[in-house]
């Protein structure tokens, strides 16, 4: 049988943090929340925690994973707490446009075109990332967190109609038409090689 012993992994000196890893916890952050200043506060409490939790870090995962988890967690609570406290009205999910997909009869103007490129591709091209971050912010707040929550970071609509204190059924709807838009805008956008 394989020696199968972990890889302990060491934390690097705290001081370091910021320039080894503010701009991809910035970048993770920002995707889902979609909010600048509260992606920048949140690496920042991230950083914070990190530092105060460092004596509990035992080297089981590389430190860039310890502290995306910790952000991971700080997005929940604030969308939690965001939510919690401000209930969504239906005028939240009517700003969402998607009349010019369809025409009269409510079928399809036209389908999406089939894209070429690899998704993991894709993932590495920093252009895509440029027009994508542009396409989800045609989003409303709520689409763009609720899509983020289920297609990047594949919660469970339980959960996430939870977070964001919404019905299934309105959650189901926020993210066929968030899905609608941004897929029409990549479209339109996106250069498909």
């Amino acid at each position: 049988m394989a020696d199968q012993t972990l890889t302990k992994h060491k934390l690097s000196d705290p001081k370091k943090w910021v320039y080894l890893y503010s701009d991809k916890l910035y970048r993770y952050a920002f995707y889902r929340i979609n909010i600048r200043e509260i992606a920048e506060d949140l690496v920042q409490e991230t950083f914070l925690s990190a530092l105060k939790s460092a004596d509990q870090y035992r080297g089981e995962s590389a430190e860039l994973s310890w502290l995306i988890s910790i952000l991971k967690y700080k997005i929940i609570d604030y969308l939690r707490y965001k939510y919690k406290h401000k209930p969504v009205n239906q005028s939240d999910i009517e700003k969402i446009d998607i009349g010019h997909l369809f025409d009269d009869n409510n079928c399809h103007i036209n389908s999406p075109s089939d894209w070429v490129a690899n998704p993991s591709e894709l993932f590495e091209k920093k252009e895509f990332w440029k027009i994508f971050e542009m396409c989800l912010e045609l989003l409303t707040p709520l689409g763009a967190q609720a899509f983020t929550l289920r297609e990047v970071e594949n919660m469970n609509t339980v959960d996430i109609s939870n977070i964001l204190n919404i019905t299934k059924s309105n959650l189901y709807v926020i993210l066929h038409r968030s899905r609608l838009i941004l897929r029409d805008c990549m479209d339109k956008n996106w250069v498909n090689i």
